[in-house]
């Protein structure tokens, strides 16, 4: 029924299970009350054109990998047109979808240094990037996630 390709998008990751290059509901942040307990508590860097926002959670089981859930942002200030929004958001899911396995990686073992996290990519360029300079950025942004090296690039709170 299935040919042979129909399965070539599964790769399997340092901890031997499957990984899959789909980026399902389940890995998307969409409840409201997450979002906003991830801006209110989270911290923030920049890597321009994205400031990413993130928090790190506790799983109910220690040593649980799950992927994080995430948020793709465009401000409708800076592109008036839904067609352009659209397009970088595009871009920026691509970019994720193709390098998320960099979170297993990270680590020798493949387990993560905190199961549960919420991150957020907001994009805070003026102007529409190729699709390379926005992967380029997603993959150092995903690297100082999963190295858990991100607190020599945190932003002051402000008050």
């Amino acid at each position: 029924m299935y040919s042979d390709t129909y399965f070539d998008f599964f790769k399997p990751c340092m901890n031997g299970k499957k990984q899959s290059f789909a980026f399902p509901k389940a890995e998307r942040l969409c409840a409201v009350s997450a979002v906003e307990h991830l801006y209110k508590d989270g911290n923030t860097f920049l890597r321009h054109p994205l400031k990413i926002n993130f928090l790190r959670e506790t799983a109910p089981k220690e040593g649980d990998f799950l992927l994080p859930k995430v948020l793709f942002v465009v401000p409708k200030r800076s592109f008036k047109k839904s067609v352009e929004r659209n397009l970088i958001k595009r871009r920026m899911r691509e970019a994720y979808r193709l390098n998320k396995h960099l979170f297993f990686e990270a680590t020798a073992d493949g387990t993560s240094h905190c199961p549960l996290m919420y991150v957020s990519f907001f994009y805070v360029a003026k102007e529409i990037l190729p699709y390379q300079a926005i992967e380029k950025k997603i993959v150092a942004a995903i690297t100082i996630l999963a190295e858990g090296t991100e607190d020599q690039y945190l932003k002051p709170k402000s008050k």
